[in-house]
């Protein structure tokens, strides 16, 4: 069996450095074009493919980004996949996805695993929950990061997500134009950033038109159908009832509508219901749901530009003789936040009034 050649052996073959290979393999405009000719020459001659750590040897760099998900499951994971994509195809760069499951509940098993390769040269973090420790630790060592659709925006690493508060502003003022006064407000029960600044937008535009929030019609439950339907048996069983209300999931709205009309109430008859993510339900919806669209792809397309600039950062400044390359002087100027817009459907009752 013929033995593989490896880069020793393509410089060798063209009269020039291992190094000079790297870089070459590398796309490095340090390299002369004939050079250049000569060693892309040899490597078609004799058939040779690099392997991955090779590409790193010049630079460090092997060309490669990873992606860390919670599961592929998880409904935004292809749509931000998607946009993510659409980037590093028009990019020298490549993807690595490393998924978790719906199981595996502590993020930093994934991020270890991705450490353990040596092989990214930044990472991707779509996380449905709290930032782990590492993910502050691998930016502050100069390790380019960057966060997607974070439920933890107050984080000081670059990120993108949405304006979570306006949208919510927005959802909850929808249902205040169409004539509702009293409207509740469904939130999960998990201590996430992007939950408080919700409820935050909801009492804002309650506000604006003199409303002061009603505690009895604030309600939470699980991030999932289940928790909806139970946070509206909740507000079904109160003697005086809401006429609407903002749900700050998609999954839990879904959930609140079939329990609503199992319990022989009308959507949006009875209750106008708003729901928040713009994502598909599993299984056919009895009622097409008005909510907020998060721009998922964008976010995915966003964060690989942010990621592939940082990662051009560092190594612009570890050849000017920096140790580390990050993090950043302006972290603000690397936290991108994206609109959303409100799409209105059936379950708001908007389309009947008009």
């Amino acid at each position: 069996m013929k033995a593989k050649l490896t880069i020793r052996d393509i410089a060798r073959l063209a009269g020039v450095s291992k190094s000079t290979v790297s870089r070459v393999l590398n796309q490095s405009e340090k390299v002369d074009p004939a050079t250049r000719a000569r060693v892309q020459q040899v490597m078609e001659e004799h058939g040779y493919v690099p392997s991955i750590a090779a590409t790193g040897l010049a630079g460090g760099r092997n060309r490669l980004i990873g992606i860390t998900l919670p599961s592929l499951a998880w409904p935004i994971s292809l749509e931000v996949i998607r946009g993510i994509a659409d980037v590093v195809e028009e990019s020298p760069y490549e993807i690595i996805l490393y998924g978790g499951s719906d199981k595996e509940k502590d993020p930093r098993q994934v991020l270890e695993r991705v450490l353990a390769t040596h092989l990214a040269d930044g990472l991707l973090t779509l996380l449905h929950t709290q930032m782990p420790q590492k993910m502050f630790e691998l930016y502050e060592q100069g390790f380019p990061v960057v966060l997607i659709n974070t439920t933890a925006m107050r984080v000081n690493i670059p990120w993108v997500g949405i304006d979570n508060v306006a949208a919510a502003r927005t959802a909850t003022r929808h249902l205040l134009e169409l004539g509702h006064r009293r409207i509740a407000c469904v939130l999960g029960a998990m201590p996430f950033g992007c939950i408080e600044d919700r409820y935050n937008g909801y009492c804002q535009a309650l506000a604006e038109v003199g409303l002061t929030p009603d505690p009895e019609l604030v309600v939470s439950g699980a991030f999932n159908e289940a928790g909806g339907a139970e946070c509206a048996r909740k507000l079904f069983a109160l003697k005086e009832r809401p006429s609407a209300v903002f749900v700050n999931k998609d999954s839990m709205a879904y959930g609140f509508i079939e329990e609503a009309l199992r319990l022989g109430w009308r959507v949006p008859d009875d209750i106008a219901v708003v729901g928040f993510d713009d994502v598909s339900p599993q299984n056919e919806a009895p009622v097409a749901l008005t909510t907020i669209n998060q721009p998922f792809a964008r976010m995915g397309a966003r964060g690989t530009e942010l990621l592939l600039a940082l990662i051009e950062e560092k190594y612009r400044a570890l050849k000017q003789g920096g140790e580390r390359g990050l993090p950043v002087q302006d972290i603000t100027a690397w936290q991108v936040l994206l609109p959303t817009q409100l799409v209105v459907r059936e379950s708001c009752g908007a389309r009947r009034q008009s």
